[in-house]
């Protein structure tokens, strides 16, 4: 299991190896331990079926009759979810900017940012606006009257 001082180097061999499938280079923080990795295809083909336009809702395809681990190319965020058949997919966090879960068939991806998250940022674009209007009231023009 790597550290973090050899985390990318650690992932970048595994990626590299010819059967990198039969092992994962991280450590999951739940128990995956029964995972059969002798049902793992490597070069299983995976589509994307459709996605919105900001790519927050992703469907993909997962030809396989067994789960698979699908590399996913987004950051990983806690208000990620994964969903098939009306069931939940956990998602691992495999390095900074990939997602892995372990699915076959159709598989949806999506973020939603939590609604308390909306309001923090109205709180803060509040504050800025609030801190540039103090800025150029207390600017005063030069000869005009206080």
């Amino acid at each position: 299991i790597p550290t973090t001082g050899d985390f990318e180097k650690r992932v970048e061999e595994w990626w590299d190896m010819e059967n990198g499938w039969t092992t994962l280079p991280f450590k999951l923080e739940s128990n995956i331990g029964n995972l059969n990795t002798y049902n793992l295809n490597p070069k299983t083909e995976v589509q994307i079926l459709e996605h919105n336009r900001d790519w927050t809702r992703i469907k993909l395809n997962i030809a396989s009759s067994t789960p698979q681990p699908v590399l996913v190319k987004f950051s990983y965020f806690p208000w990620w979810s994964a969903h098939q058949n009306g069931r939940d997919v956990p998602i691992y966090r495999a390095a900074p900017n990939l997602m892995l879960v372990f699915a076959n068939g159709e598989l949806g991806l999506e973020f939603k940012e939590p609604a308390w998250l909306n309001f923090l940022y109205l709180i803060s674009s509040a504050t800025i606006l609030g801190v540039i209007f103090q800025l150029f009231r207390q600017q005063r023009i030069p000869g005009s009257s206080k």
